[in-house]
């Protein structure tokens, strides 16, 4: 199973078959996919660093493209209009962190 936006994002054509393939690749294991408000990076701001202290002990370890490092959630590179993707890899972690941050979940 996985969300609708999830499906939205590896089904698109990206500009090129290596993109496309990279995009379905970062995703592929957390298909539970919302759009969160995302958390500061202001200089002076913990936000971030508390969200990922707190996804770390109760989620599970982060995915990481890069490193080809599969975790339990994934947060998109991108921003748009205060939204980011975020996915999970079951049901029940998204459900947790939407329990967790409900002022964070956008919409779809």
């Amino acid at each position: 199973m996985a969300t609708e936006l999830y499906e939205k994002i590896v089904s698109y054509n990206y500009r090129d078959e290596e993109t496309t393939k990279a995009v379905r690749e970062a995703w592929r294991n957390t298909p539970w996919v919302i759009n969160v408000r995302d958390f500061s990076h202001s200089p002076g701001s913990w936000e971030w660093f508390d969200f990922v202290e707190w996804a770390n002990g109760a989620l599970g370890a982060q995915s990481c493209l890069w490193n080809d490092h599969k975790g339990d959630w994934y947060r998109a590179s991108g921003t748009v209009n205060g939204l980011t993707n975020y996915g999970f890899s079951t049901e029940a972690k998204m459900r947790a962190f939407m329990a967790r941050y409900p002022d964070r979940v956008g919409a779809d």
